[in-house]
């Protein structure tokens, strides 16, 4: 499981190359400073220790507020939303070593199951994150990432 910083930093360089050549985006205000429109998302990804499985399910509990998040992994794809129940705004994308969470807490549990609901781990957190300004420092937008690791046992029908 990886973030995308690898691509938003290509982007990014390439914006970076654009500015200094004076191309690439409206300077509006005069100030010399032109940004480009490179979004990004807030993120966490969480990865398991040890193989899940393609059927699993996460139990979070995210600066307060709880969720359950099923996961069903197809067998040609890498990874998939996952099926919510909890906040309606919350976004997980399931992939067979763990999540991705769009979201950026400052506390975080995370509960991952087997699909008979055998619990592979469980961890609660305090994630690092690092500040990603895709466009550079001094444009928008500003969007937190991190990593996190959950000590797991394998799933009966693990990924390999």
């Amino acid at each position: 499981m990886r973030r995308m910083i690898g691509i938003v930093a290509l982007l990014a360089l390439g914006a970076a190359c654009q500015i200094g050549s004076g191309s690439g985006g409206d300077d509006d205000d005069g100030s010399g400073l032109a940004c480009t429109e490179i979004g990004c998302e807030h993120q966490i990804s969480v990865a398991a220790s040890s193989p899940l499985g393609r059927v699993f399910s996460v139990e979070l509990t995210l600066d307060g507020a709880t969720a359950s998040v099923a996961c069903d992994i197809p067998e040609d794809a890498v990874g998939v939303l996952g099926e919510v129940t909890g906040p309606s705004t919350l976004f997980v994308e399931c992939l067979p070593d763990g999540i991705l969470i769009y979201d950026h807490p400052e506390e975080l549990t995370v509960r991952f199951l087997d699909e008979d609901g055998t619990v592979l781990g469980e961890a609660a957190l305090t994630p690092d994150y690092d500040a990603v300004t895709p466009n550079g420092e001094e444009c928008e937008p500003l969007c937190y990432q991190g990593d996190a690791v959950v000590q797991t046992t394998a799933a009966a029908n693990p990924t390999s």
